[in-house]
């Protein structure tokens, strides 16, 4: 019988997934109740209709500039549920996903709600940003195995209130305070742009998992994150404590380029107290920058029992600068394990330009606090003309063992590398 049950259930979910799809245009159709493109959403209904959209449903959005709220309350968002698919890049006459052609027709989600930013002024801090809303999204039980938010365009989100958690995280969203009862939260966006979020920490994305036992994942796919600022992670902020199980960051085919950050990570900055698992594959970060370490990548590794993984395949890495180290970041800290290996990926003319004294260094990767058991691998990578003001072009780690190879620390394999000044540089 239980059994049947089941059989039941999963024809029943089935069946609704292919009837729940709700259309929204800008100017919305005939008796704008979302049953269809000829009776499609407006713009000022749109909100309310993702807010009560049922579960296992997909939601359709036709090419436009659409708002959270259109009475200037920057607190207000777009209010995602539990299992729901959001597409956007549609004219407004489709019938499958497929006939979208998503450089054509965008469908961009603004927070710029008085329609006056600044182009060249991208800080949390400018008066042309005020009135931003605070997060463009909002979710709080995003279930991995369904929930997707594909063909959209996130613009000027401005998570710019200090002081507080939920205010200062992720302009375009953030997630945060997980209900003890889920196990298993995140969001997977495909064919996304996000430009111009601004915020404290993770100018378009933030994933803070607090007191919460859940397995927290994050999955871009085919995604642009490009001039997005922050204080920390200048597009992309991930932060877990010691309460958190295995958290995951998965990147494919996604470009990183232009964002900032003041103080560390200006494209992504990642905390982790608990096992992180990160894999990077046949994206590019380029041109991003950091007043102060990890253009590209800081990783952080907190906690005494953590396990540290990350992979980055045929990923190229391309002037990338910060004042104090390069590309990449790394510190172990208490870390029972941090283990990085970089495939097949390309490093062209990242950046560590200080001059001061223990600064400037790594123009790739910087490695403080390498632990006995941590370990860096290169395999069939390319170098060139990769620059520290101070030490390590390539690569410097400071640590008190013993480096040079083995089972654990570092190791170059089938590399080729063209740097004008001293590449690797080995302290402990």
């Amino acid at each position: 019988m239980k059994k049947i049950y089941t059989i039941v259930w999963i024809i029943f979910l089935i069946s609704f997934e292919s009837k729940a799809i709700i259309y929204a245009s800008y100017s919305g159709a005939g008796s704008k109740d979302g049953s269809s493109w000829s009776n499609a959403y407006d713009r000022f209904q749109l909100p309310q209709a993702i807010l009560n959209a049922p579960m296992i449903s997909q939601i359709w959005v036709a090419e436009g500039i659409y708002k959270p709220t259109y009475d200037g309350d920057r607190n207000k968002s777009f209010h995602i549920g539990l299992h729901v698919k959001l597409y956007g890049g549609f004219v407004g006459n489709e019938t499958d996903i497929s006939q979208r052609n998503l450089s054509v027709h965008s469908t961009i989600f603004s927070g710029d709600l008085s329609e006056n930013d600044s182009p060249s002024e991208i800080r949390y801090d400018h008066a042309s940003r005020s009135e931003n809303s605070i997060h463009i999204l909002k979710f709080y039980q995003v279930d991995m195995s369904y929930g997707l938010i594909d063909g959209i365009t996130f613009s000027g989100g401005n998570a710019n209130i200090s002081g507080d958690l939920e205010t200062m995280s992720g302009g375009v969203f953030n997630i945060l305070q997980i209900p003890a009862a889920v196990e298993n939260i995140g969001v997977a966006m495909r064919n996304c742009v996000l430009k111009k979020n601004t915020s404290l920490n993770g100018g378009a994305i933030a994933m803070r998992n607090l007191h919460s036992t859940a397995q927290v994942e994050l999955k871009l796919e085919n995604c642009v994150l490009d001039s997005n600022t922050a204080e920390q992670g200048g597009a992309v902020y991930f932060f877990s404590n010691s309460y958190d199980e295995r958290n995951e960051m998965r990147l494919l085919s996604t470009s990183f380029s232009n964002n900032y950050s003041s103080q560390m990570g200006g494209a992504i900055s990642i905390n982790s107290y608990f096992d992180f698992y990160f894999f990077i594959k046949k994206s590019t970060f380029s041109n991003n920058t950091s007043s102060d370490k990890a253009a590209a990548l800081n990783l952080s590794g907190t906690g005494s029992n953590t396990f540290f993984y990350t992979e980055i395949d045929s990923t190229e890495f391309s002037g990338n600068q910060s004042v104090k180290s390069g590309a990449i970041g790394v510190s172990s800290g208490n870390t029972r394990v941090f283990d990085i290996r970089f495939l097949n990926s390309v490093f062209i003319q990242n950046k560590a330009i200080s001059n001061t004294v223990f600064e400037g260094s790594g123009g790739v990767l910087d490695f403080s606090s390498f632990g006995k058991y941590d370990r860096v691998y290169f395999e069939n990578c390319q170098f060139n003309e990769n620059e520290a003001r101070y030490k390590g072009s390539i690569l410097n780690i400071y640590s008190p063992y013993n480096v040079y190879g083995g089972d654990y620390g570092a190791a170059f394999y089938k590399c080729k590398i063209k740097n004008k000044f001293l590449s690797i540089k080995f302290e402990h």
